[in-house]
């Protein structure tokens, strides 16, 4: 059966860390025989394992990793090549593998993000990797297990912003019009102010039972979100 494709916000939404995903740009593949031609075809149509998830920020989208492979001679990797793809990406993408019941993740947060190192196939053999290629705030999970959803928490020194994309209110069921004129919004992003915004968004999300956790960004001068317009409560298609 030939997996359904679909789009970058939906893999990032869905796809479990682990999975095997496929990008395409449509374009047709060029005969063996075209080498340069082949080459430019693949920058845009490959697959790779979904490594990473980075919540939108005040400067970028949401976005996604994938591995695309490791190269290298005699047994030693050189090279690891990721790609990594905004929400907001035209590109189609299909999960082609899951990963497996019984396979371990081997996972390393930093600065409040979580990357998947290595997929194993047993928690033993997971342990064992580990040991052998020792990683700063690793951890070992069931692989496919969810992960809460991530948010970035703005703070300058003189107020904060919880940054959401408008899928993510679409997802709480709140209309940009729930939100006051205190908040900012640019194109999809939305920068929800800490005192009422905030709270109600939290609250919401609670109250459907998408887990969540907060990763701090801290800025000492004025944060770029002030720059934005405020939010009108208009949706903008």
């Amino acid at each position: 059966m030939t997996p359904a494709t679909v789009s970058a916000r939906e893999i990032y939404d869905t796809a479990l860390l682990g999975s095997l995903v496929r990008f395409s740009d449509g374009a047709p593949e060029p005969p063996a025989r075209h080498r340069r031609k082949r080459a430019a075809w693949a920058s845009g149509n490959a697959a790779g394992r979904l490594v990473r998830r980075t919540p939108a920020d005040h400067i970028s989208p949401p976005s996604f990793m994938l591995h695309l492979g490791d190269f290298g001679s005699g047994g030693v990797t050189v090279v690891r090549a990721y790609n990594v793809f905004s929400t907001s990406s035209p590109l189609r993408f299909a999960i082609l593998a899951a990963p497996r019941p019984g396979q371990a993740a081997i996972l390393q947060d930093e600065r409040g993000i979580v990357t998947l190192v290595h997929l194993a196939d047993t928690a033993a053999e997971a342990e064992a990797w580990l040991k052998a290629h020792p990683h700063r705030n690793a951890r070992i999970a069931a692989a496919g297990a969810p992960e809460p959803r991530l948010f970035t928490y703005l703070q300058d020194p003189g107020h904060g912003w919880f940054i959401a994309a408008r899928a993510d209110l679409a997802a709480a069921g709140m209309p940009c019009a729930d939100f006051s004129l205190c908040s900012y919004v640019s194109g999809d992003s939305f920068a929800l102010e800490e005192d009422c915004d905030m709270p109600a968004f939290l609250q919401r999300l609670d109250k459907r039972g998408i887990p969540h956790r907060l990763r701090e960004h801290h800025t000492s001068g004025d944060a770029l979100v002030r720059r934005w317009p405020c939010n009108s409560g208009i949706a903008i298609d």
